[in-house]
């Protein structure tokens, strides 16, 4: 009787923790709440808190009625880290899920100002006192500071097809009138009747794909899009020293859209035997920057506003486009036997690329003046996945992953001029060539991470990654063996 109790929890858990990660995914806006088993293996091998979000991989879910699960991870350049929160349960022959994860409201730039009776323009010997609100640190230059980020997004799958519709924002925004802000060179005040500033990014995105195979041997098409609002600008009406404002300024504006398309097929299965898979896939990805600042000029005497197709730097401003093929052919192949499971994935991204740049007059024309460059670049960035999952006792298992990146191949041509109100420069005109082999200082990358996936009870569980990461084998310091840097718990009734 034992013996079968536990052959049946292996089976439980050998079942819940090496499903999936057959497939490649759309990201969600900000990058994906990764589950700590999936992070180790470098996403071969997911749990269900990865798949209960993914429009491919919702069916056969691991639950009765519902489920649910709260997480938090260190992240790279946040020192505030990311926690989330998942939930899925089934209503009819639907399926339902929604996911959160960010900081809160933490992480916000604080505008802290005090209130003060401030020198309003006044005579000498004679000072014109008005209270206002005066802010120590430019508002524009502390909001840039802001590490705020969240992301929310809900899936419904129904007829064997998965809808997911997710929403990313990280912007911050600060709107103030009749206020004062010091000046940090000289520290005096500089009073303004309007001032507004931005700074972040807001990023919506819709997916869809089938759940089901269209193919005996596979294929699960799935598509996407998603437009990121890129937001920085700093507008003002300065009062002067008639203590009257001179109108609206556009001190900067470097806005700009980010779509992005993608398409892919989905994993078709070549060959199939003795435990061991091996699959294929290929995914188009298509990203492009979309320019439209305001900037102001002047005409005579008389303050204008125009805008341009690139950027406003306050003072200069400059044409842009950016453009960015991606296609990605996957190979894949998992084996899976008692209690040891192996995936394998090899990744043959090839990039092509286009950027233009081009400053331009400060003026209705926008002649081309000062530098011109047009760069189209090629990439070829392979990379090779292989990770492992041991199970070492029925409820626990270990989670390893390795990865090496070569150097990427990369040809370059560069062409470009220099200008004068619209016309050339003489023998300014070049072009190069550039081909060579780039990444992490010209050298092979390595990286191999290290996890656990406990399942407590039949309800309960746990996943956290830790010991080995990006090569670091130690103890107790930050990336230690009992560090723990990204931890899952979960229920599921």
């Amino acid at each position: 009787m034992q013996k079968k109790f536990i052959g049946l929890m292996a089976i439980m858990l050998l079942s819940m923790i090496t499903t999936g990660g057959l497939w490649a995914q759309i990201n969600l806006p900000g990058g994906n709440l990764e589950s700590p088993q999936s992070a180790a293996t470098l996403g071969r091998i997911r749990s269900w808190a990865d798949d209960f979000i993914r429009v491919d991989s919702y069916k056969n879910p691991k639950f009765d009625k519902w489920f649910g699960f709260t997480s938090f991870a260190a992240v790279p350049n946040n020192p505030t880290g990311m926690a989330g929160m998942g939930f899925g349960t089934k209503a009819g022959d639907a399926y339902i899920s929604a996911l959160y994860r960010g900081n809160a409201w933490v992480g916000r730039a604080s505008n802290d100002y005090s209130e003060r009776s401030l020198d309003f323009f006044g005579d000498p010997g004679n000072p014109n006192m008005r209270t206002f609100p005066l802010y120590g640190i430019d508002p524009a230059t502390n909001i840039a500071t802001n590490t705020n980020q969240n992301t929310v997004a809900v899936l419904i799958g129904v007829a064997d097809m998965g809808f997911r519709l997710a929403y990313r924002q990280s912007f911050q925004s600060f709107k103030g009138s009749d206020i004062a802000v010091t000046d940090p060179i000289s520290g005096d005040p500089e009073f303004y009747k309007d001032y507004r500033t931005g700074y972040g990014q807001l990023e919506p995105q819709l997916i869809w794909g089938m759940s089901k195979d269209l193919l005996p041997n596979g294929l699960r098409p799935y598509a996407g899009v998603s437009f990121q609002f890129n937001r920085n600008y700093m507008r003002v009406d300065e009062y002067n020293s008639t203590t009257t404002s001179d109108g609206e300024t556009i001190e900067y504006s470097r806005n700009y859209l980010s779509p992005q398309f993608n398409i892919a097929t989905g994993a078709y299965t070549l060959f199939n035997q003795n435990g061991f898979r091996f699959t294929a896939e290929i995914e188009y990805e298509l990203n492009m920057d979309l320019y439209n600042n305001e900037f102001n000029y002047l005409d005579g005497t008389t303050l204008r506003t125009d805008s341009v197709k690139g950027l406003n730097y306050g003072g200069r401003i400059s044409e842009e486009s950016y453009l960015n093929n991606l296609i990605t052919p996957m190979l894949t192949g998992s084996w899976t036997k008692d209690n040891l499971a192996l995936r394998l994935r090899i990744n043959l991204p090839v990039v092509f690329r286009s950027e233009e740049s081009a400053e331009v007059t400060l003026n209705a024309a926008q002649n081309r003046d000062g530098d011109y460059e047009k760069t189209s670049t090629f990439i070829f960035a392979p990379d090779l996945r292989l990770v492992a999952q041991w199970r070492i006792v029925p409820k626990i298992a270990l989670n390893m992953g390795g990865r090496i990146t070569a150097n990427n191949l990369n040809i370059q041509t560069i062409s470009g001029a220099s200008y004068t109100n619209g016309n050339e420069d003489q023998y300014s005109s070049y072009t190069r060539k550039v081909f060579g082999f780039n990444n992490s200082g010209g050298r092979v990358f390595t990286q191999l991470n290290a996890g656990f996936t406990i399942n407590a009870t039949d309800n309960f569980w746990f996943e956290l990654s830790s010991g080995i990461s990006n090569n670091a084998v130690s103890v107790f310091d930050p990336s230690g063996f009992f560090n723990h840097t990204n931890i899952m718990a979960g229920l599921k009734f």
